[in-house]
């Protein structure tokens, strides 16, 4: 049997592995945090994050929000967040802490990926 190991762990947390084994023979558990997306409520952002915004669910931290920008495609601020794995699960609701203020956050698959292809792939030429 193949045991994870660190540079496995940093893989599984963004999701880069599919089926993994998550617990060695000593017990140890696997990841306690997993990359996913975030729609972020409020106004456009002007810029992106420089540094990583803490997350919360009431007081109890959360995560962290590792990036975020405003989508003109999406019309909505999305962003990259590192959730513990008990709040990591899709419509989740939280709070993040950028300077502007605390807006709500709802946890969502990545948000920018489109798996089906369903955008029309534009033209390189005119």
């Amino acid at each position: 049997m193949n045991l994870l190991t660190p540079r496995d762990i940093s893989k599984v947390k963004v999701g880069q592995c599919r089926y993994v084994f998550l617990s060695n023979q000593d017990g140890a558990a696997g990841p306690t945090r997993i990359m996913k997306g975030a729609f972020i409520d409020g106004e456009a952002f002007h810029k992106n994050n420089e540094h990583r915004w803490r997350v919360f669910d009431g007081e109890q931290l959360a995560g962290e929000v590792i990036s975020a920008v405003y989508s003109p495609r999406l019309e909505r601020n999305i962003g990259f967040m590192l959730a513990d794995i008990a709040y990591a699960e899709n419509g989740t609701r939280l709070e993040v802490d950028p300077p502007e203020g605390r807006r709500e956050l709802e946890v969502t698959d990545l948000p920018f990926l489109d798996k089906d292809k369903t955008i029309p792939r534009r033209s390189l030429r005119s």
